[in-house]
């Protein structure tokens, strides 16, 4: 059997750790398709990936690749759920860190310490972004907002996805759209919407 080639992590980066040695690691193997419920903690991904999804509606938020990490946002919420499940893709291994143990990491690494801080800084700022989509009160500026968050262009999967994420209806959105063409500030080619000017 072929061994596991260790996977290098973000938060761990400089640090002089290896989270795959750590006695407080805890290792879990999930099949493609399997729900992951794991306590409060941090979940390395060292193989496979996992998808985010929204539990009340389904949607897919996001999908962390290997050598990502979950849990850091809701870590220290004292029990608060983020109401997202998490569910393996593909053949999927995960290093789990429980809370208590991530936490006195915390205090003994200043270098980890910085990483956590500077990954969880960095979600709040997408998270802020994601917010600023969502408080724009137009259909029209919900989705120019989101695409430039993309970087002015977006190539959508499906038009019932996108229409989900902005949190709109299909045919609102359909109508938007077609608005925002006719007005010349966006372009669809295919799947994929470009804004004209992204100024």
């Amino acid at each position: 059997m072929k061994k596991d080639v260790k996977t290098e992590f973000a938060v761990f980066a400089d640090t002089g750790l290896i989270p795959q040695d750590l006695t407080c690691a805890q290792t879990s193997r999930c099949a493609d398709g399997q729900s992951i419920d794991l306590p409060q903690g941090i979940g390395l991904i060292e193989r496979g990936s996992v998808r985010v999804v929204r539990r009340d509606s389904g949607v897919l938020l996001n999908v962390i690749a290997q050598g990502g990490m979950f849990g850091a946002s809701t870590l220290f919420c004292g029990g608060m759920s983020a109401g997202t499940s998490l569910i393996a893709q593909g053949d999927t291994k995960i290093i789990f860190i429980p809370q208590d143990a991530f936490a006195a990491l915390l205090m003994q690494n200043e270098k980890l310490l910085k990483n956590y801080l500077a990954f969880t800084a960095r979600r709040i700022c997408f998270l802020n972004g994601k917010v600023g989509t969502f408080a724009t009160q137009t259909v029209e500026g919900r989705i120019k907002a989101h695409i430039l968050q993309s970087g002015g262009s977006v190539t959508v999967k499906s038009m019932t996805q996108l229409a989900n994420t902005l949190s709109i209806g299909r045919a609102s959105l359909y109508r938007a759209i077609e608005k925002l063409i006719t007005d010349g500030e966006l372009i669809r080619d295919g799947k994929t919407l470009t804004l004209v000017d992204i100024k």
